[in-house]
């Protein structure tokens, strides 16, 4: 576990924490005093509530949890269509996944924020499009966000969550005719962790593109 406090950054073992579920609305927190570990309610729970804890910066994003916890904490079923979005797979204000486009620029991409890094390559991505392909190399590092290079972000990243949808179903049906249990498990993993990355990339355009239609 990492102990994160304003003098230092442990990394400790503490064997009972492994015991306590990461959850991102969690209902209890944990801090250290001295040379204890202290676990304390957030709020009133019920008698036999779980009690859960946030992993902290270890959990964003997506792919370090299923790196170094083996798991995605959608609460969803990834062998479904996946046109439901209320089967249970919730995104975050904090949840940050990977984009890559042009097959090497990749940006951090999280529902309440646009990378400067995203706009700046939309705005040469557009004039690279409206020079027939040419690339002058032109455009400034402080670009600003108009309403044309949104709506370009929101293309992009509809694309890019149509391609992690047809990964996802590639996944499913790898797992699905599996006869090898473990590697089943471990496909049903990776799914879920398409289907989160594209639920979070949808409601990322989703209020980029509400943004777009209130200016």
């Amino acid at each position: 576990n990492n102990v994160e406090s304003e003098e230092e950054n442990l990394r400790v073992l503490v064997p009972v924490f492994d015991m306590i579920n990461h959850s991102p609305e969690p209902n209890a927190e944990f801090f250290r005093e001295g040379d204890r570990m202290t676990v304390k309610a957030t709020s009133d729970m019920d008698a036999n509530e779980q009690v859960c804890i946030h992993y902290s910066k270890s959990t964003v994003p997506a792919w370090k949890r299923l790196f170094s916890y083996g798991f995605c904490d959608t609460g969803g079923d990834s062998s479904s269509s996946g046109d439901d979005d209320d089967d249970g797979f919730a995104v975050y204000e904090d949840d940050a996944v990977e984009i890559v486009l042009g097959d090497r620029f990749r940006f951090e991409v999280s529902p309440t924020e646009i990378p400067g890094e995203l706009i700046q390559y939309q705005a040469q991505h557009m004039q690279k499009m409206g020079a027939g392909g040419a690339d002058d190399g032109n455009v400034p590092a402080d670009v600003e966000f108009t309403p044309e290079i949104g709506r370009g972000i929101v293309d992009q990243l509809t694309m890019v969550a149509g391609g992690l949808e047809r990964k996802r179903d590639e996944v499913v049906n790898a797992a699905a005719n599996s006869k090898d249990t473990s590697m089943a498990t471990s496909l049903k993993l990776a799914a879920d962790l398409h289907e989160y990355h594209r639920r979070t990339m949808l409601t990322y355009a989703g209020g980029l593109r509400e943004y777009l239609q209130e200016e």
